[in-house]
């Protein structure tokens, strides 16, 4: 596997791996979880033959020469052969996305989950149906972008090219919301495998499930008390199920062990405001602006200083007073 030149999907930062058998890095920089893998799974479930297991194979060659017609052609002879044969299943979601066949992909990657399909397998070839979408997804916009300064483009087909942009952005969130619900239900599971179990914290936060973020993460640190995901996770779902002083003892640590990721002062900063203590919280922010120059961090202050100000002007215009020094030296704007 390689670990060379990876980047966070989200903040485009480098990311480090803490071993060479690390199947998910946390984002030193913004907390994003990222799953590692070196190719789509093709882990066939029981009652596949050999022979059928061949023709499978042949249809997946034609899917990765790009060629989606034969492939869809091919996947859906091999489910008539054998209609429990899950990995066709997972190619014909794969060929109709290609093609435009949104909701036969939907259909046909439900399928395949529903056979038993283990979870490495589904977050495999779900992360490939989600970044194939959204690949679609942002090439219509651009390409409607494109057309909209062109006086003889066609109002119609720049309305259709916008129109399957939204289409392949609904897809991408049926396809994340499937995954999330099989693979929380594995995650109940006291054998789930703990890289997995990770994986599964960053979607529960994408869903805004944060109870169920909140139970996963105290079920890794039940494993690993000091799991830098898991003290992560806990912290943002305790802030979002009002439990500041949970989220301030779960996320003080990771000043020390994660110092490059501003989300942590973020956090913690709305926790300890939520819990009471406004100048501590916005200092943290202060401190932050100075180390990182971040936007979300620039504007998590501006939001909390305004927020204090309507509530308590006296008392939110005494702290800015006190650190006038440091915001005009951070240039921050209150």
């Amino acid at each position: 596997m390689k670990l060379t030149e990876l980047k966070c999907p989200t903040c485009g930062a480098k990311l480090v791996p803490e071993s060479v058998n690390a199947k998910i890095i946390m984002c030193s920089y913004c907390g994003t979880v990222v799953y590692l893998e070196e190719e789509r799974k093709v882990v066939y479930v029981d009652g596949v033959s050999q022979k059928e297991r061949g023709e499978t194979e042949l249809a997946l060659i034609s899917l990765h020469s790009a060629n989606y017609q034969d492939a869809k052609v091919k996947f859906e002879q091999a489910i008539s052969n054998n209609v429990g044969n899950n990995v066709a299943w997972f190619g014909k979601a794969a060929a109709d996305v290609h093609l435009g066949r949104l909701g036969e992909s939907q259909l046909a990657f439900k399928k395949a989950i529903s056979l038993g399909s283990p979870a490495e397998m589904v977050i495999s070839w779900g992360n490939y149906l989600m970044d194939t979408a959204r690949y679609y997804q942002y090439s219509m916009y651009s390409r409607a972008n494109a057309y909209r300064g062109n006086p003889a483009a066609s109002p119609n087909e720049i309305n259709r090219l916008y129109q399957l942009s939204q289409e392949y952005g609904k897809y991408r969130d049926v396809i994340n919301g499937e995954m999330y619900a099989y693979l929380l239900s594995t995650a109940k599971s006291n054998t789930i495998d703990e890289n997995i179990l990770g994986y599964v914290l960053q979607l529960s936060l994408n869903q805004k499930d944060y109870a169920n973020a909140y139970a996963l993460a105290d079920k890794l640190l039940s494993r690993e008390p000091a799991s830098k995901v898991g003290l992560y996770y806990k912290g943002v779902a305790a802030l979002y199920l009002g439990q500041p002083e949970v989220s301030i003892s779960s996320l003080t640590p990771l000043l020390e062990s994660l110092p490059n990721n501003y989300n942590v002062y973020i956090y913690l900063a709305y926790a300890y405001y939520r819990a009471g203590n406004r100048d501590y919280a916005l200092d943290l922010l202060l401190t932050a602006c100075g180390r990182y120059g971040n936007r979300a961090v620039f504007d998590a202050l501006s939001s909390l200083y305004k927020e204090w100000y309507k509530d308590d002007k006296r008392g939110a215009k005494s702290w800015k007073s006190s650190r006038k020094k440091d915001i005009k030296r951070y240039r921050v704007q209150l």
